[in-house]
């Protein structure tokens, strides 16, 4: 989405300063909460425009990969009890 127009204060004869309110840095997160003892196991991936190029994986093939590791710790976190 693209803001729309908004007035500003300045000092006149010069151009302004103004940042946009599009929010481009984007943070994804996974959780995962145990119900019986109120544990929760997350993680945090912040958008990586400048890392995608450089690796060449797409955002969902890095979606997938960040939930991959996400399910390794929850994993970690609660065991096999058999």
């Amino acid at each position: 989405m693209v803001p729309t127009l908004t007035a500003t204060l300045g000092v006149k004869g010069r151009r302004p300063v103004i940042g946009t309110r599009d929010c481009k840095d984007v943070v994804h997160t996974f959780a995962s909460a145990d119900l019986t003892t109120g544990a929760v196991t997350s993680r945090l991936y912040g958008s990586r425009t400048r890392a995608r190029r450089k690796d060449g994986l797409s955002k969902t093939k890095r979606m997938q990969v960040a939930f991959a590791h996400h399910l390794l710790d929850v994993a970690r976190a609660y065991p096999a009890t058999a």
